[in-house]
């Protein structure tokens, strides 16, 4: 006979544990969180709370347990599509794009569409994510892969318009096949929702660079690198703009100066604060500039004497110095 009191009591006192566990791991204590779990489970475990476990587990590096206990709730309800979300995680996780994808594809199967809410919108995102990253990986089947990430984007947002990534990611896709209206849409109402997100902005400023409306490309590059965490080409699509649309060679030396602060490797940069240097007759900044981007790639040299923005140093004696320190 069932003791209902008994059962409610060690309920309760699951709960309580686990509610303290959560504070652990919100903490980043995982081996605190990971004790005061397996105390719950001595009284009562949901399936939730197995998968949850099972999460802390995989980040503690014990991948085999992970891997288990989600099995062990895949086994006791093969209809329940948590199980299979969390393995797909698992997976993700481990990047394992393929086995991953298989998983949350089963998910999507046990789904009740008429049910659903927005938390649930992620497996929508994550499959589109998926196909996203493949279509990069398989050439031969990146346009196939291409349509199913638009696909599953477009279904995310369905439930749950303001899904941050799939704003973004959805955006981008348009923006590189230059349907500029749609990937514009997409973009600003990504900004709109995560206004400090990183490239947030910046994405802004490469579509209405795209749409020939300067004005607002400065503006959204320039509020880019005004975050607390922004992505640096910002500086780098700014130097452009101010070198070639703007002619403004002193705002376009600064952007890419500020560049090179967090981009000192990038042999484009290098070589596009030559230019400017070219173009303010500035020759000997020019060769360090050059000198340091053909290091990092070699081939830009062929490149430097057919440009039309180095044909006046190409003629300075600066440019045999070049050609001496690149010998060395």
């Amino acid at each position: 006979m069932r003791n209902k009191k008994l059962e409610q009591k060690n309920y309760e006192l699951s709960r309580k544990i686990i509610e303290k566990a959560n504070i652990y791991y919100d903490k980043g204590d995982l081996d605190e969180a990971s004790k005061l779990y397996e105390e719950a489970f001595n009284y009562f475990a949901t399936l939730g709370d197995i998968l949850e476990y099972a999460m802390i587990k995989m980040e503690q590096g014990d991948n085999d347990k992970a891997l288990e206990l989600i099995d062990n709730v895949i086994d006791a309800d093969k209809d329940d599509f948590r199980g299979y979300y969390f393995k797909g995680v698992f997976y993700e996780y481990q990047e394992n794009d393929e086995e991953a994808l298989k998983h949350f594809l089963k998910t999507e199967t046990l789904l009740d569409l008429e049910k659903i809410g927005k938390d649930e919108a992620v497996i929508f995102f994550k499959i589109g994510r998926i196909y996203d990253d493949l279509s990069d990986k398989y050439e031969e089947k990146k346009t196939e892969y291409i349509n199913q990430a638009k696909a599953y984007y477009q279904k995310a947002l369905v439930y749950n318009p303001h899904l941050y990534y799939a704003n973004l990611n959805l955006g981008s896709i348009y923006e590189k096949e230059n349907i500029l209206d749609k990937a514009l849409e997409l973009m600003l109402r990504a900004h709109e929702d995560e206004r400090e997100e990183k490239m947030s902005a910046y994405n802004l400023g490469v579509i209405y660079a795209k749409m020939k409306e300067y004005d607002q490309a400065i503006k959204y590059y320039e509020e880019e690198v005004t975050k607390k965490e922004f992505y640096p080409y910002a500086y780098y699509n700014l130097g452009i703009l101010y070198k070639d649309i703007y002619k403004d060679y002193e705002k376009a030396k600064s952007c890419y100066i500020d560049g090179l602060k967090y981009l000192k490797d990038n042999s484009s940069l290098w070589y596009n604060l030559g230019c400017v240097y070219c173009l303010l007759n500035d020759f000997k900044n020019a060769t360090d500039c050059f000198y340091y981007s053909i290091s990092i790639k070699p081939e830009i040299f062929d490149y430097l004497e057919e440009d039309k923005e180095t044909q006046t140093y190409v003629i300075n004696r600066e440019y045999q110095n070049l050609k001496n320190k690149l010998k060395k």
